[in-house]
């Protein structure tokens, strides 16, 4: 089950982060050898390469969390982005590792300050929830919108919702509009409801404002792809 678990959220992790993409590397192509032998003279990336075949099936290699856990150290230690974050997220659900929300924390934060996006997201919901971390909100708000400023689209949403209910932040409804436009523009329908929620909640000059808002912040977002 921890596996299926590590899967999950590990498809989720790498669709956001370069070069392991949806569209990276297939891993019934990798050469494991020649991944391993690199992965044994330090590189970072077979490293975080190495522990990804050991987390997936279907690679032809048995699946090994413990394994998984040690090559993603290797190359996390080394500061590769998307092995901090991997790592964070095994020491959240305790895949491969003890269990242990202040390591997921100290991980995520390291992958987030380097601009990972979906380590920034995971670090801000932590924030908010106390998880591994003392809790607060206005460090929730820092990492959701650095996250949500590179389109990550989960965070848009919840931005837009803090605005919305004031879970927080003070009520703002010209920002809840904003941040659920654009999260709606990828077919969201919670931020679609939202969105269309608050368009009746704000004055035709306010929704105007809003809307010119997200004209520019959605162009910016756009910019960075």
């Amino acid at each position: 089950m921890k596996t299926i678990i590590l899967v999950v959220v590990l498809t989720f992790a790498f669709a956001t982060f370069g070069s392991f993409s949806a569209d990276g590397p297939d891993y019934l192509t990798v050469d494991f050898k020649e991944t391993k032998r690199l992965a044994l003279q330090g590189n970072q990336e077979a490293q975080f390469i190495l522990g990804d075949i050991y987390s997936h099936s279907g690679t032809g290699v048995p699946l090994d969390d413990e394994e998984a856990a040690k090559w993603y150290t290797k190359s996390a230690q080394q500061g590769y982005a998307p092995a901090q974050f991997t790592l964070g997220l095994m020491y959240m659900f305790g895949v491969g590792v003890p269990k242990d929300r202040k390591q997921a924390a100290k991980w995520c934060t390291k992958s987030a300050q380097q601009g990972h996006a979906s380590a920034q997201r995971h670090l801000g919901s932590m924030y908010r929830d106390g998880v591994g971390v003392l809790q607060d909100h206005k460090q929730a708000i820092k990492w959701f919108t650095k996250s949500a400023q590179q389109d990550n689209r989960a965070s848009q949403y919840i931005l837009g919702d803090m605005y919305l209910n004031g879970k927080g932040v003070l009520q703002n409804y010209k920002k809840a509009y904003v941040w659920s436009s654009i999260a709606a523009t990828a077919g969201h329908k919670i931020a679609i409801e939202n969105r269309d929620f608050i368009a009746n909640k704000l004055s035709p000059r306010g929704l105007e404002e809003a809307q010119e808002e997200t004209a520019k912040l959605y162009k910016t977002i756009n910019s960075k792809r």
